[in-house]
């Protein structure tokens, strides 16, 4: 089972996009939706890396989310990381910080 939210924006997705919106209409064929070859990926994961990016690679979706999640720094216990411009929309919620 996922623990993925649920995607509260299903108005929003690529499939319901994809039949109301003109400009992306002939998307529908899936054209960027393919895997790339093993060797496209791996240039393009060295180029990033080279540049001096940090590459994650997840197996997929759910493996992406649950690495993003550690990515992710617990601002409840270092309050220096939250910029200066959100502190006012934060409000403590036990032990998270939530935007409003």
């Amino acid at each position: 089972m996922s623990s993925r939210p649920e995607n509260t924006f299903a108005h929003t997705n690529f499939h319901a996009l994809v039949e109301t919106d003109k400009q992306i209409a002939h998307l529908k064929d899936g054209a960027y939706s393919k895997p790339v070859s093993a060797e496209r990926f791996n240039i393009a994961k060295a180029g990033l890396e080279s540049k001096g990016f940090k590459v994650t690679v997840a197996e997929d979706k759910d493996d992406a989310f649950e690495k993003l999640k550690t990515l992710i720094p617990d601002v409840s216990s270092d309050p220096s990381l939250i910029p200066n411009s959100l502190m006012p929309y934060l409000f403590p919620v036990g032990d998270l910080c939530t935007f409003f």
